[in-house]
């Protein structure tokens, strides 16, 4: 039996739900299908691994003849999403240090996650009979772990890895921007230092999909730019007129943001198009703001009833790797995504609308011809002043600037 040994530093902690385990990491039955995939598209196609006998007989799935085994080097660090700071707000209700980009702990103790992370690093043994294919996952390894991450919330950022070599990783991305860290920061690798990593990134991905509206900051997002550029309506303002959400709000937003970013102004009508979901589906969203929940459930539904599509992750994949305590490289991939997500359909559900007869629905269609690399570009080209209400805040000051001033082709 061929083995192939390699230590992987890990840049990210894994959002794991055995984490109090002994041994917690990356596991196997995650792994491999993931790597088989990229060595089989990477070589040329499924025929070429069948010529050359690397697939496993009488298996009716694609999967190459090796076996993985991970194992962690050290004792683990267990950051949790959520801790109480023993503080009382002025409702007098408990305040809590909560961590970005996760939300998946609410309400449900017996599913909890939290976040992984060996300082140092754990360590990869492939065990194969066929020389010619150890030697070739060896030479694709770094290719395979600078582009994918592992666990939940991976396209976020969470459970990046990567081989340790002689150099620093590097990735053919046009698109990519460098985090610096303070000092005070940089200290020690713990929890603080991964939430100040991503809360990094949390402001970046909302300035693509979503917008900021936060301790005075508003920040415009720029799909909403995109949809303008493409004569579409942004979907919020078209889910807003339907639900009458503007019969007690709207007096004041008007007031507060006409000028500003043509919400209730816009000369585009509605073309039923869903933009925000094109980086990751929500299918439950709270307005706050509105005292509403906003649902999306696929209108094709399967021979069980079940909706033919339930989840779709972001092709965007957030890649950050640590080049030094006070540097983050971050790297953002763009995955393909599947042509039956582009122009499929959801019927949006508010808890606060009663509709009035059985056509009074809301159906939208994910805007059938958007091209991710087109919108990166898009992004790259854009003035983010003309987004933001407010360019000394100092949230847009720290986090959101100096990304932008890198993120250029």
């Amino acid at each position: 039996m061929q083995k192939l040994t390699v230590i992987l530093k890990q840049h990210t902690p894994l959002i794991h739900f055995q984490h109090d385990q002994e041994g917690a990491t990356l596991r196997a039955s995650e792994v491999k299908p993931k790597l088989d995939k990229f060595i089989i598209k990477r070589i040329g196609g499924r025929k070429i691994v069948q010529d050359k006998g690397w697939l496993i007989a009488n298996e009716d799935v694609d999967a190459l003849d090796y076996k993985l085994h991970f194992t962690p080097i050290g004792d683990k660090e267990i950051f949790s999403f959520s801790i109480d700071t023993g503080r009382i707000n002025q409702k007098g209700k408990p305040v809590f240090d909560n961590f970005p980009m996760f939300f998946g702990n609410m309400g449900d103790d017996n599913n909890l996650k939290e976040m992984v992370y060996y300082p140092q690093g754990i360590t990869i043994n492939i065990f194969t009979l066929k020389v010619d294919l150890r030697e070739y996952i060896k030479s694709q390894l770094n290719d395979f772990f600078i582009t994918t991450n592992f666990g939940t919330r991976q396209s976020k950022g969470f459970g990046s890895f990567y081989p340790i070599s002689d150099g620093d990783p590097v990735l053919k991305s046009k698109y990519s921007f460098e985090i610096e860290l303070s000092k005070e920061i940089a200290i020690e690798i713990n929890r603080a230092y991964f939430k100040e990593v991503f809360l990094y990134l949390d402001y970046f991905y909302k300035t693509l999909r979503s917008g900021i509206n936060q301790q005075g900051l508003y920040f415009k997002s720029l799909m909403f730019h995109y949809a303008k550029s493409k004569q579409e309506q942004w979907d919020k303002k078209t889910i807003r007129d339907k639900f009458q959400h503007y019969k007690s709000k709207y007096k004041d937003l008007k007031k507060q943001r006409t000028e500003f970013d043509g919400t209730f102004n816009t000369e585009f009508p509605s073309k039923d198009y869903l933009f925000r979901d094109l980086l990751g589906l929500s299918s439950s969203q709270s307005w706050l703001y509105y005292g509403d929940t906003i649902t999306k459930s696929c209108s094709e539904k399967d021979d069980k009833g079940k909706d033919l599509i339930e989840r779709f992750k972001s092709p965007l994949t957030i890649k950050p790797i640590q080049i030094s305590n006070n540097k983050i490289k971050v790297y953002l991939i763009a995955n393909q995504i599947e042509k039956e997500y582009l122009g499929s359909s959801f019927d949006i559900n508010s808890s606060t609308y009663h509709p009035r007869n059985k056509e009074d629905k809301l159906k939208l269609k994910i805007f059938p011809e958007f091209d991710l690399e087109e919108y990166l570009i898009f992004v790259t080209e854009f003035d983010i002043t003309t987004c933001v209400n407010d360019k000394n805040h100092r949230i847009y000051k720290k986090y959101i600037e100096p990304i932008y001033k890198q993120f250029k082709i």
